[in-house]
C-alpha cells in the first residue's frame, strides 16, 4: 500500500497526501455504560472489576466484596477509548517484530451481547508502545502514556467513600461526642435544628457539611469485615454521625472510635461498609468544626 496518494487541486498541481492522515486513527470505539467487566492483567498479576446490576463496580478479593471506585474505574476506560494512532505499521502479516514483550493485556466485557475486546500493549521503547486488538490484524503505535494502567492495584481502584448517600435524601442528621448530641432537621429545601433555641441554620454552611459528610474517605483499610465492633472504642464512640431519610429511616452511620497509635488516624466503621477503617484524625475534626458552625452569627 502506498504512503502517499496524488491529489490535484486544480490544473498543473499536484500535491502528495499522506495516506496515514486519512486513516481511522482510534484504537477502539465504544460507549463507557457497555463495558460491564475490566481485567487488567500484567506480570502475572489480574487486576478485575464488574459492573453489578446497580451500575456499581465491585470486585472479590480474598472472600469479601470491595466496592469500586466509579470515577478511577471508568476513567481507564475512557482513556483506553481515547486511544489515537500516531503511526500504523503498513505492510506487515503478524506483529512479532512490534512485540518483543508484552507489558500487559486490557480485557473489556462489553453488553448486551457485544464480543469481548482485548488489547495487546507492547512495552515500550524510544517510539512509544504497540498496541493490537483482539480479532483485527492492525496494530497501532500509540503514546506509551497508556502504560501507567498496568501499575493499578485493587487498592488504587477501590471505593473509598465511608458513607453511602445521596445528599439529597438526606431529611435528618445527627452528630454524637462524648458530651453532647446535635440534630438537624430538613423541610422541604432549608435546614434547622431540631432545638430551635440553638438558633437558624446558615444554609451555605449546611450545605458545605453534607458536602464533607459525602466527601469522607478513609486512608487505610484494616478489615474488610469488621469482626469485633467493641474492640476498637465503637461502644463508646468518640463521634457518630447518623443520616436519616424523609419517613426517619436510617440511611447510614458512621461510627469513629479510639485514635491508631500514631494519633494521625482514628478508626472508624459504618454502616454501608461493615468494614474497618482509619481515617484522618483531623477529617473528623473539620466535620465537628462544620457542626459548630453551623449556627447563623
Amino acid at each position: 500500500m502506498p504512503k502517499y496518494i496524488n491529489v490535484v487541486p486544480k490544473v498543473g498541481e499536484t500535491v502528495k497526501i499522506a495516506v496515514f492522515d486519512y486513516r481511522n486513527k482510534k484504537v477502539i470505539e465504544l460507549s463507557v455504560g457497555d463495558v460491564s467487566r475490566l481485567n487488567i492483567v500484567s506480570n502475572g498479576r489480574s487486576v478485575v472489576w464488574t459492573r453489578d446490576d446497580t451500575g456499581r463496580w465491585i470486585t472479590s478479593l480474598l472472600g469479601d466484596t470491595i466496592r469500586g471506585d466509579k470515577t478511577s474505574v471508568e476513567n481507564i476506560i475512557r482513556e483506553l477509548r481515547g486511544l489515537r494512532a500516531k503511526d500504523i505499521p503498513l505492510g506487515e502479516a503478524t506483529g512479532e517484530r512490534y512485540f518483543p514483550k508484552i507489558a500487559g493485556t486490557i480485557s473489556l466485557g462489553m453488553e448486551p451481547d457485544q464480543p469481548e475486546i482485548m488489547l495487546t500493549f507492547s512495552d515500550e521503547d524510544s517510539e512509544g508502545c504497540y498496541v493490537k486488538k483482539s480479532g483485527s490484524e492492525r496494530i497501532a503505535l500509540i503514546e506509551p502514556t497508556v502504560l501507567h494502567v498496568f501499575d493499578k492495584t485493587y487498592d488504587d481502584l477501590r471505593d473509598r467513600r465511608l458513607l453511602d448517600f445521596e445528599p439529597e435524601t438526606a431529611a435528618r442528621i445527627t452528630l454524637e461526642t462524648t458530651g453532647a448530641t446535635l440534630s438537624i432537621i430538613k423541610t422541604d429545601a432549608d435546614w434547622s435544628f431540631s432545638n430551635p433555641e440553638f438558633g437558624s441554620i446558615d444554609v451555605g454552611t449546611a450545605e458545605a457539611l453534607l458536602t464533607r459528610i459525602e466527601g469522607l474517605r478513609f486512608s487505610r483499610a484494616i478489615e474488610e469485615q469488621l469482626r469485633d465492633p467493641k474492640g476498637y472504642g465503637f461502644a463508646k464512640p468518640a463521634y457518630r454521625v447518623v443520616i436519616y431519610d424523609s419517613d426517619n429511616r436510617k440511611i447510614d452511620e458512621l461510627i469513629a472510635g479510639h485514635p491508631l497509635p500514631s494519633f494521625e488516624q482514628s478508626y472508624v466503621t459504618s454502616l454501608s461498609t461493615g468494614m474497618l477503617a482509619g481515617i484522618e484524625t483531623r477529617l473528623l475534626s473539620d466535620l465537628l468544626d462544620d457542626f459548630q458552625n453551623l449556627a447563623t452569627k
